[in-house]
């Protein structure tokens, strides 16, 4: 019985973690295909707007504490002028809204893991992060998926808010026609290796 005890234990120490509890810092390097979307609804359709290239990005370090969660210090900033609607007109209402001229970046800072993530394949832990957007910065708990490919980590996560989470209003009208709907989702997504 003992010894089946220690099979199981040894077992779920070797495939629970993706950090090696016994190295305490990790440092990943944030690729150049990470990206951010903005996605919206109006009463004519949906639409997506894309950064498929962050401006800045500052390099994620994770430090693993004495109960296994897990702080982070890293962001990804895109430049709000570059997010592309696909539609220009939706476009100029876009970076109006959210003020581009004034505040030209938006940021998303990851803070905290309330758990390790899992060895291989996918998993899904709560953290915490920070989006700072047209002047205003907010707090959000929210699922985490990580995937493990190779020597390369994703890190993906969404969010809906409404504009005025962000003391933001809507445009009313689109191209004087099409109302947009008083919510949006930030999605984002880092490839992340470790260095």
């Amino acid at each position: 019985m003992k010894n089946l005890i220690l099979l199981v234990v040894f077992i779920l120490s070797s495939s629970f973690t993706e950090f090696s509890t016994t190295k305490k810092e990790y440092t990943f390097k944030v690729m150049s295909n990470s990206y951010i979307i903005i996605n919206g609804s109006s009463n004519v359709n949906k639409f997506g707007c894309k950064v498929m290239k962050p401006t800045e990005t500052k390099p994620l370090t994770a430090v693993i504490t004495s109960d296994y969660n897990v702080n982070l210090d890293g962001s990804i900033r895109v430049k709000v002028d570059e997010f592309d609607c696909e539609h220009n007109i939706l476009n100029k209402d876009l970076r109006k809204t959210l003020k581009a001229e004034s505040y030209p970046y938006m940021t998303i800072s990851f803070k905290s893991l309330d758990q390790i993530p899992f060895t291989e394949g996918e998993d899904t832990v709560n953290g915490t992060i920070v989006i700072e957007l047209a002047g205003t910065t907010r707090a959000f708990k929210i699922p985490l998926s990580f995937v493990k490919k190779g020597n390369i980590y994703q890190m993906k996560g969404s969010k809906s808010f409404t504009f005025a989470d962000f003391k933001l209003s809507p445009p009313k009208k689109i191209a004087g026609l099409i109302k947009v709907k008083d919510e949006f989702q930030a999605v984002f997504m880092l490839s992340l290796q470790n260095q």
